[in-house]
């Protein structure tokens, strides 16, 4: 556990006080299952047989639109954009922070926040 604020991620067992961030559940070995259902280390004994999601099962293979508006490119070549700047948006979904890059965001040749 990397002890910072904001871990969402946490084991089925409603008794278990695991909560991790997406990025250290992976690394922490967390099992994801395909029902969205995730389980730490420790309660790996009751997975229910549903389908456990692959590590390259996290992939995005569609299109991401991230919107630059009102940023002045030229400004930024030297300082670089801050996260909180920029609006993603995948499908319907908005996402207003891209969080931060840690030890554990550089993930065989891809970057997760």
């Amino acid at each position: 556990l990397c002890l910072k604020p904001g871990a969402t991620v946490g084991c089925c067992l409603s008794s278990c006080l695991s909560n991790f961030h997406f990025m250290c559940a992976r690394a922490s070995y967390c099992i994801f299952q395909d029902d969205k259902k995730v389980f730490c280390q420790k309660h790996t004994d009751l997975l229910d047989g549903k389908e456990i999601v692959t590590p390259d099962g996290f992939d995005v293979l569609r299109r991401v639109y991230v919107d630059f508006e009102g940023i002045n490119f030229k400004r930024k070549f030297l300082t670089g954009l801050e996260p909180d700047a920029i609006n993603v948006l995948i499908g319907s979904i908005r996402i207003d922070s891209l969080g931060t890059l840690s030890d554990l965001s550089d993930c065989e040749g891809r970057l997760f926040p």
